[in-house]
């Protein structure tokens, strides 16, 4: 139901002009291929740097906001360069990931993980110590760290399938 309305856009994603260049180009999809990855592998450092704090499993003399701010510039970068490099990958081949079933995987696990990044681990990670509970803390880090996780797993299983 959602996948058909979103045809029109897919295939217009895949006839732009930089999607033709990348498509045809020697190292641009290599080259945005290793951005992706460097960019999701710092995003997933920070988030399980601060789940893991949020979990009482490392840092806990630190306080979950200051490490939510030191952390933040370097999740906020890489989430915009995962952000970019994979839309600019997306439109090189949009009509493959369109009947790709690990790309919607990916790309529910996507949707969710940034609902919970924006909302309860933006709450939870911004707030004054006490001002959740622990198991509200816990719970969030459960619920990021699933949601990036299968994001990293279903794009890998894009390759394959």
């Amino acid at each position: 139901m959602f996948w058909e309305f979103v045809r029109p856009l897919f295939e217009w994603s895949n006839n732009m002009a930089v999607a033709i260049w990348i498509r045809e180009s020697r190292w641009s999809l290599a080259s945005l291929e290793v951005f992706h990855l460097f960019g999701l592998t710092v995003l997933l450092g920070t988030i399980v740097m601060l789940c893991l704090r949020l979990l009482d499993l490392s840092l806990r003399n630190q306080p979950v906001a200051k490490v939510a701010c030191t952390l933040a510039p370097w999740t906020a970068v890489s989430l915009a360069v995962m952000l970019i490099s994979g839309g600019l990958m997306l439109s090189s081949n949009a009509m493959r990931y369109y009947d790709s079933g690990p790309f919607r995987i990916k790309m529910t696990f996507l949707f969710l993980a940034l609902v919970v990044h924006f909302t309860l681990y933006r709450k939870v990670t911004r707030a004054e110590e006490g001002r959740f509970s622990p198991l509200f803390g816990k719970l969030t880090a459960v619920l990021a760290l699933t949601g990036w996780i299968g994001v990293a797993a279903a794009g890998r299983a894009i390759a394959f399938f």
